[in-house]
This record gives structure tokens, C-alpha cells and sequence, in this order.
């Protein structure tokens, strides 16, 4: 968080529902935060790079604060308590982890999400040596990254310690499967394969945008879908998800694909269908591929990169 920001932000988001001592605990493990902003990033983490230290308010005495905000930035004027603010040339993050400050749903792994967000902005996209940074657009991703961290993993409960779970076949041989598996489906090449958005990876206002008309409303949560405005797949890849359900990846994005060509090639209408037979044949055609396809695995043709 930018200093003229931090007191401001810790104010607004400051309740009375805890106690005035009551210190705040993390849910996950900082690596596993830290490995989660990585992959939102698409920054891959690099071995070579320290990791940013991080310090928590309770742990540590104001004068170690004001005393890294000084080496900062030459003054630490105004700042008589520890506020979340990650520091580049220090390479180190501050957290204010009284449960005080986190209120309305926000939490402390959330917030060290948004401090790790700064941290591969300066060290991992060119921000250290960019003295022409747009201060503002970082912060706005900053809080973004902070929102999708709590939407999938406080909230949802999307362990961030599980790397995502993504499909073993190419989208284009399951889009190939699928149709061969109904008589009347005949691939037209001239027709663009699907693109699949991952919930990792993608907005939950994109995924909104994108289902509005057809599902009449925009859903709190990410899940599976289809989307016949954008011709887009929408795929969850929380691996705990798949694990509980006894599904995966694959499965589902048959059962996408075969949306795909019921709108594309039946020019179905998903809004009449009342008797739920489009469902019904996405159903059928995602047991199919689950039981028959995905147990033997994808030849090297079909195999995802």
C-alpha cells in the first residue's frame, strides 16, 4: 500500500466488533499467499529473488517501522503505529494484524495478498526501474488482486496451497470428442475453438458480464459455464473443488463444450429450454468423458501444454 493511502484505508476499514488487543491470524500460510499472487500475476516466482521479509505489528517494536520508512523515504512523519505498506528497497512488508482493522469481510491474508501484489510489481514487472510508474494504476491493481484473493480463497475456501487444477487435454480434441460423440455435430473449421477462462485468472465481474442475459442475473460466485454471448468456457480450477466432487477439469469442460455445440451448431435457445434437455445432454456427454476418456489419459496430440 502507498503511504498517503495506508493511514486513510486502516481507518475506514477499522470496527469496533474486536478487541482493542485482539491480534488478527492468518488463515494460510505466506508462502501459500505469496505462490497464489504469483499465479493471479502470471509472474512465476524466481529463485533468484529474496522473497519479501514480512513483520507483524504485534511482533515487532513502532521504532523498527519508522525506522524502514525513514530509510524508505526520509521521513516516517505521521506514522506512530504499524500500517500495512510493503517498502521495495527495504524488500520487506508491514502488516497491521489487530483484528480491529480487519472488519467487513476483510481480512489479514487478503491484505498481505494486496502487499505481495506490490512486491511482484516492483521486482518481477519492471516497476523498479521505471521512474514513470503510474502510482495510482498499481495501487488499483493492488486492490483488485486483494478482492480476487478474498472472493476464491477466504471466502470460497479455495485452498491457495493446491496449484489450480487444469485440464491434461488440449481444448481443441475435447471439442473434437464431444462432437463425434452426437451424429448431427459436424466441426466446421472455420468456426473459432472456445477460449477458457480460468477462475484463478479471470474477474468475477467478467465472468458476471458474461452470463447476465442468459442466467437472468449476475451470480455472487464463479462456477462452470458456458457463455453463448462471448462463445467463452468459464472453468473453475480449484482442486479441492474437483477432489470433493469426484470430477475434474476435463469432464467439465466436455459438458461446457457440449453447450458450445448446441448454441453454436443447434442454435439452441437456453432460455426455452424448460424440460432441461440441453442440460441433460451436456450431463450425459460429461459421464461419458469422465468414465471412458479421462482414465485413459490424452495421447501426446491431444495433451495440454
Amino acid at each position: 500500500m502507498r503511504p498517503l493511502l495506508a493511514l486513510s484505508l486502516a481507518v475506514l476499514f477499522a470496527g469496533p466488533a474486536a478487541a482493542a488487543d485482539e491480534v488478527a491470524a492468518l488463515k494460510y500460510e505466506p508462502r501459500c499467499v505469496f505462490e497464489a499472487v504469483s499465479r493471479r500475476m502470471k509472474a512465476p516466482v524466481r529463485p533468484e529473488l529474496t522473497a519479501p521479509a514480512v513483520f507483524y505489528a504485534s511482533k515487532i517494536k513502532v521504532s523498527i517501522f519508522q525506522a524502514a520508512l525513514k530509510a524508505e523515504y526520509g521521513t516516517a512523519q505521521g506514522y506512530d503505529v504499524v500500517t500495512n505498506m510493503f517498502l521495495p528497497k527495504q524488500n520487506a512488508i508491514f502488516l497491521a494484524d489487530k483484528a480491529k482493522f480487519y472488519q467487513k469481510g476483510r481480512t489479514l491474508d487478503d491484505s498481505l495478498a494486496h502487499e505481495y501484489t506490490h512486491y511482484f510489481q516492483y521486482y518481477y514487472k519492471g516497476e523498479k526501474d521505471n521512474p514513470q510508474s503510474d502510482q495510482d494504476a498499481l495501487e488499483v491493481e493492488a486492490v483488485r488482486v486483494q478482492d480476487w484473493f478474498r472472493q476464491l480463497h477466504v471466502a470460497g475456501g479455495a485452498d491457495p496451497c493446491l496449484a489450480p487444477a487444469r485440464p491434461r487435454f488440449k481444448t481443441s480434441c475435447v471439442l473434437a470428442m464431444v462432437a463425434k460423440r452426437r451424429a448431427r455435430w459436424h466441426l466446421d473449421a472455420s468456426k473459432p475453438v472456445p477460449s477458457v477462462l480460468f477462475e484463478s485468472e479471470t474477474e468475477l465481474s467478467r465472468f458476471q458480464d458474461a452470463v447476465e442475459k442468459q442466467w437472468g442475473g449476475r451470480p455472487e460466485m464463479f462456477s462452470n459455464a458456458y457463455s453463448f454471448k462471448t462463445g467463452e468456457v468459464f472453468l473453475i480450477d480449484e482442486a479441492g473443488y474437483y477432489a470433493r466432487l469426484k470430477r475434474s477439469p476435463d469432464d467439465s469442460l466436455a459438458h461446457e463444450l457440449a453447450h458450445h455445440m448446441q448454441a453454436v451448431y443447434d442454435r439452441a435457445d437456453f432460455t426455452q429450454d424448460l424440460n432441461g434437455s440441453y442440460e441433460e445432454e451436456a450431463v450425459d456427454i460429461q459421464t461419458w468423458f469422465r468414465d471412458e476418456v479421462v482414465p485413459a489419459g490424452p495421447s501426446s496430440a491431444c495433451a495440454a501444454p
